[in-house]
């Protein structure tokens, strides 16, 4: 029912978002906190890398934007890890959660942001398939761009672009907003000895 509320929200012309600098460090904290039991009762390693990335988003959606790709990860991984962190570009960063899970079938890679649509075996992941469409909204009212990468049977990465705050030489908050551009090859570095893509994730 949340998850319907939700849709309906992000759906009408006459939602409000409250735009205002997010500290990603401390998101992820409360984030570990919250999926840790789950990611423990499956047996697998969940990680947040720490970061001091402060990024121009509504805090509650951007919350809800990350719950969601987090829970997704651990729902269709079975055994490995998750990992979440961020990936500096320039000015800009990319919020990436990968995990060792399912994968996702390239045929499949454009209708699981619609409703109601789930991919693996039956029994895998419990749920109504309407995380993924949340998150395509929410992202695509706030323009934080979203896009996926997978390989099936070794796992997947989303990654959403998000404007970074940096202070101006006063000491003020000013928004950097540019066009993040992915690292094309960067989520195979998860399973590779040596990274492709030479951007560090801070």
């Amino acid at each position: 029912m949340h998850a319907v509320l939700d849709i309906s929200r992000l759906d009408s012309q006459r939602i409000e978002f409250h735009r205002k600098p997010v500290y990603l460090g401390d998101l992820f904290r409360r984030l570990a906190i919250e999926y840790a039991p789950m990611a423990e009762v499956k047996g697998l390693a969940l990680t947040f890398v720490p970061t001091s990335a402060v990024v121009d988003s509504d805090p509650v959606f951007l919350r809800r934007i990350a719950q969601n790709l987090v829970s997704n990860a651990i729902k269709y991984t079975e055994s490995g890890r998750v990992l979440v962190g961020i990936r500096r570009q320039g000015d800009q960063v990319w919020l990436e959660i990968h995990d060792t899970g399912i994968g996702i079938p390239p045929a499949d890679r454009s209708r699981i942001f619609d409703e109601f649509q789930r991919v693996g075996r039956e029994g895998v992941a419990p749920g109504m398939g309407l995380g993924l469409s949340i998150v395509r909204r929410a992202c695509a009212k706030l323009g934080h761009p979203i896009t996926v990468d997978s390989e099936q049977g070794r796992g997947t990465v989303f990654r959403v672009g998000l404007p970074i705050v940096a202070p101006d030489e006063d000491g003020l908050i000013r928004i950097v907003d540019k066009t993040p551009q992915p690292c094309a090859d960067g989520w195979r570095w998860w399973w590779k000895t040596t990274p492709t893509c030479a951007a560090p994730m801070n």
